[in-house]
């Protein structure tokens, strides 16, 4: 007898112990969660019994969605995935037999993911280079914050929210590694990664690991969570002040500026150019999918497809293939392409 009313009453109820609790959940998200319910499921469906609830009836509000010229195609995603994990609490406590969200969603995952601009390997050596040596009329501080931020996505693979949780304890320099265990949120809370598979421990390289050395035996401050990234007065370093103060003047100094379409380079494309670089130095796609702390290698595909290898890499990899299926003799030939006619002698002949 539970009403989608209902049960969305009670999932938000169980969102806010989750936030009070400091559990994966942070209050842009638990806001973004309410505004979805009030705004998009309550006005369609929240008066339906969720034992009413039929695949058509989910399907056509999908559809409504998709239709909604305001929701992009990732934002129809995201409220579709809200109500999937509300059924699945319903689920936990007998309230729906069967997850119908879950089959509407296999329809609507085409939607196309907005890609952010990459990095080739020249454009990231260029900017690895101009970071060697401070430059004029820049503060040691900013440079050094540069560095290290830069270094912790590139060599790391961390989000700009883990690089602002990182705390003390969580260098273990002896070992070697990198702990993975809080997220920044851009409210400033502290909190756990999104997901458990986010809680990790990411091998360290040496240039990473003297660049924390030397950030916190000059600029550390001490805080109550012993955050190591703090700016000049004590405050966060909000991901806008970052990129403003911090990551776009460095792009200006290695010319790397908008595209023909106006796109900046994202920080975040140092992730991706981080998981292309595991990958193509044979790192095998579950390896690179626990550094990266994705849940799954297939997660790993889908946001990093794109960026894992070069268009020229593919070409080589799949003609290595092909030789390597292929009979001698059939390679032999087909590598003598001075013999083969043109294709117009072909179509005249």
């Amino acid at each position: 007898t539970v009403t989608v009313n209902e049960l969305l009453d009670h999932f938000i109820e169980w969102c806010e112990m989750r936030h009070k609790n400091g559990q994966r959940m942070g209050s842009s998200h638990l806001k973004t969660i309410k505004a979805q319910s009030r705004n998009h499921i309550r006005p369609a469906i929240g008066r339906y019994k969720m034992t009413d609830l039929t695949f058509n009836i989910l399907d056509n509000w999908a559809r409504t969605l998709t239709h909604t010229p305001s929701l992009a195609p990732r934002t129809v995603r995201s409220i579709l995935h809200f109500f999937k994990m509300a059924t699945d609490y319903g689920m936990r406590r007998g309230w729906a037999n069967r997850n119908l969200t879950s089959e509407v969603m296999q329809d609507y995952r085409s939607g196309a993911r907005a890609r952010i601009r990459t990095f080739s390997k020249i454009e990231v050596q260029a900017i690895l280079s101009n970071l060697q040596t401070k430059p004029l009329r820049i503060f040691d501080r900013t440079w050094r914050l540069q560095r290290c931020f830069v270094y912790l996505a590139t060599f790391c693979g961390l989000r700009i929210g883990e690089i602002n949780g990182l705390r003390v304890e969580n260098i273990d320099f002896e070992g070697h590694v990198l702990e993975v265990r809080h997220n920044l949120t851009a409210a400033g809370e502290l909190k756990g990664p999104k997901t458990r598979s986010g809680i990790r421990d990411v091998p360290m390289p040496a240039i990473v690991e003297q660049e924390l050395r030397n950030w916190l035996a000059s600029f550390y401050q001490a805080n109550e969570d012993g955050l190591i990234f703090r700016g000049r007065n004590g405050g966060q370093i909000s991901h806008a002040q970052w990129h403003v103060r911090y990551w776009q003047p460095l792009l200006d100094r290695c010319l790397l500026g908008p595209d023909e379409k106006g796109r900046r380079f994202h920080f975040h494309a140092l992730r991706h150019f981080c998981a292309s670089m595991l990958v193509e130095q044979g790192v095998p796609l579950t390896d690179a999918a626990e550094l990266l702390g994705h849940s799954s290698f297939d997660m790993t595909l889908q946001v990093y497809a794109h960026a894992i290898m070069a268009s020229q890499k593919r070409i080589e990899v799949l003609q290595s293939v092909a030789d390597s299926l292929l009979p001698p003799v059939a390679v032999l030939t087909l590598r003598q392409q001075d013999k083969l006619p043109d294709l117009a002698s072909l179509a005249a002949g």
